[in-house]
């Protein structure tokens, strides 16, 4: 992962974190795909795809996921939560533009 990918990481975790949202773990690997973030709100688990942009990259977060991404991800999630015993799950892709002065803006979009 580039530096840009695991400081876009770093904050979308502590942004959650603020929102009340609890860590689980990060970076889960299967054959089948990667997990950036798994985390808690109340009971429910959240797997998060993090995507990380600079300031004037013009393309939408939900259009750097692509359908095949998506695809892994949730088949991930389905083999995580199976292991697990976890029945209520939902899975989310944070937007982290990085901006100037070492500012960022975090964006949840349900998937």
């Amino acid at each position: 992962m580039n530096v840009l990918g695991q400081l876009g990481e770093q904050i979308a975790r502590h942004y959650l974190q603020e929102q009340g949202y609890v860590f689980v773990e990060s970076n889960y690997t299967l054959p089948c795909g990667e997990i950036d973030l798994v985390m808690k709100q109340d009971e429910q688990t959240v797997f998060v795809e993090v995507k990380t942009r600079a300031t004037g990259n013009q393309v939408a977060p939900n259009n750097e996921l692509s359908q095949l991404k998506l695809n892994r991800l949730e088949k991930t999630a389905i083999e995580y939560v199976g292991r697990q015993g976890i029945e209520d799950w939902r899975l989310e892709l944070i937007a982290v533009t990085v901006l100037e002065g070492g500012l960022a803006r975090v964006e949840i979009i349900p998937l």
